[in-house]
C-alpha cells in the first residue's frame, strides 16, 4: 500500500486543518477525497479508480501540488 499520501497529509493537516476520507463501492470503486476545512469548507483533492494502489498515489500528486500553489511547499 502507498504511505506517501499519509506522512504528507500527516505533514501538513493539523497547519492547514485538513481532512480527508477513503471510500470504496461496487458503483464507484475506490474514491479519495481530501477537504480544506475552513470559512468555506471544499475539496482540494478528489480520485477514483478500481485500484486502490493508484487512487492514494493520484491523491499524493494533487495535494502535493495543492500545497505547493496555495500554501508554498509541502
Amino acid at each position: 500500500m502507498n504511505t506517501g499520501l499519509f506522512e504528507v497529509y500527516d505533514d501538513n493537516s493539523r497547519a492547514h486543518n485538513l481532512g480527508i476520507n477513503i471510500g470504496h463501492n461496487n458503483v464507484s470503486d475506490w474514491c479519495v477525497s481530501i477537504t480544506a476545512h475552513g470559512d468555506r469548507s471544499k475539496d482540494i483533492v478528489f480520485t477514483q479508480s478500481c485500484d486502490l494502489n493508484l487512487a492514494l498515489a493520484k491523491a499524493e500528486v494533487k495535494l502535493k501540488k495543492w500545497l505547493i500553489k496555495n500554501k508554498g511547499g509541502y
